[in-house]
């Protein structure tokens, strides 16, 4: 009589707790089906998680690599490029420019009478005045144009596929927009200015070497000169 009050749907007689364990065994059957369903999703969000994560893991990873490795390329007061980079960049353009044939220019600066401003106005000035060239210089030149502190206050631009006509008018913007507008610093009011050597493959020199001292020497005779200008190499009569 209880199986009948309970599950009166199966109808009386012998049959009722057969059929009472039946549908209990269905119940059983579709409980595990709906575990193993549902573990089977969780275990699938729980995999598709962890893969997102290693992943995103991986990016973060990957960009923290190419963060220290720029950082390792680059001098922290200017943003610009370092020597390292600078001769490992210079040798890799003269290898193209030999294989294609093409114009290779590059610009040799430093910042004229540096020293004073140290002097006068403390390193502190000087660093600024460094950042602002890089600054400045970034703003002359083109994005291809591989801009380098060579060292202390000197500065070094390659300048791929670019003659030396094209070389000389980039030398001058980087002139001018160095030494059209002083540098404020408090009460400080720094004028700065520089003086570029520029020196092009072929015709100024085919080896890494003689290109950097020959852009080198310009440099020097524009000082010679009266600094503040830009001068283009030229070889010894």
């Amino acid at each position: 009589m209880m199986g009948r009050y309970v599950l009166p749907w199966f109808g009386g007689g012998p049959a009722v707790w057969t059929n009472c364990l039946l549908f209990f065994q269905v119940l059983l059957l579709a409980g595990y089906a709906y575990a193993h369903w549902l573990g089977t999703r969780r275990s699938a969000r729980l995999q598709g998680s962890l893969h997102m994560a290693l992943l995103a893991a991986s990016l973060k990873n990957a960009e923290l690599l190419q963060e220290l490795h720029e950082n390792g390329l680059q001098d922290g007061l200017t943003g610009c490029f370092n020597r390292t980079h600078a001769i490992d960049s210079l040798d890799i353009e003269l290898k193209r420019a030999r294989r294609t044939k093409r114009p290779l220019s590059v610009l040799m600066f430093d910042l004229d009478s540096f020293k004073l401003i140290n002097d006068r106005h403390g390193h502190l000035c000087g660093d600024a005045v460094l950042a602002s060239v890089g600054d400045r210089m970034r703003g002359a030149t083109r994005a291809g144009d591989l801009k380098c502190r060579y060292g202390g206050d000197e500065f070094i631009v390659l300048l791929p596929e670019t003659p030396a006509k094209g070389a000389f008018e980039v030398a001058e913007r980087i002139r001018n927009a160095i030494n059209t507008r002083p540098l404020e610093l408090g009460s400080h009011r720094l004028q700065s200015s520089v003086s570029i050597g520029i020196a092009t493959f072929p015709e100024d020199g085919a080896s890494l070497d003689a290109l950097a001292a020959h852009a080198d020497r310009a440099m020097y005779a524009a000082k010679q000169a009266g600094r503040n200008r830009s001068v283009k190499f030229r070889a010894a009569a």
